[in-house]
């Protein structure tokens, strides 16, 4: 048989873990509703096109530049103006290589973001919830350019002039 104090001190602890299962219940909510309305997901689409446009780019400008001093090797220009543009076409190839440092920043800030969407969904998914926030509708025309492989061609956008 239990006496007072002992009681009591039962009762104070039983009130204590209530309000820590209540915290992380709130806790479990707020990071459900992160996940919910946040637009990580889409932020991770967007990086990974910003490193497919700007690899493209950057191949291109490559090529380019390629042909440029193929064509100055094979004209008649004087020694030094053939030395003045592989100058500029030595420093096109040394500026291209931003893509390769801002693909691997924008590859850590991806890895950060999965790594942070991942601890979210394990605790938001560590008990069931009643009701889950709805994710708020956006303004397709607010949300800036579009990812690459969702962006009409050249001809719808023209069919949609033409339609006018």
């Amino acid at each position: 048989m239990l006496n007072n104090t002992s009681t009591e001190q039962l009762q104070a602890l039983y009130a204590q873990i209530e309000q820590v299962y209540a915290s992380f219940r709130s806790l479990r909510g707020e990071a459900e509703g992160i996940l919910e309305t946040s637009d990580m997901p889409d932020s991770k689409s967007q990086l990974g096109d910003v490193l497919e446009s700007t690899e493209t780019a950057t191949m291109a400008i490559i090529t380019h530049a390629s042909s440029i001093s193929n064509v100055v090797a094979q004209s008649n220009l004087s020694e030094a103006a053939r030395a003045e543009i592989d100058g500029h076409v030595s420093a096109i190839f040394e500026s291209c290589s931003f893509q390769d440092i801002t693909g691997q920043r924008i590859q850590k800030v991806m890895g950060r973001l999965h790594a942070l969407e991942e601890q979210l969904q394990r605790l938001s998914s560590s008990a069931a919830f009643s009701a889950t926030p709805a994710r708020a509708e956006k303004d397709p025309l607010k949300n800036g350019p579009q990812l690459t492989d969702q962006a009409p061609d050249q001809a719808a956008i023209d069919r949609m002039f033409d339609e006018q």
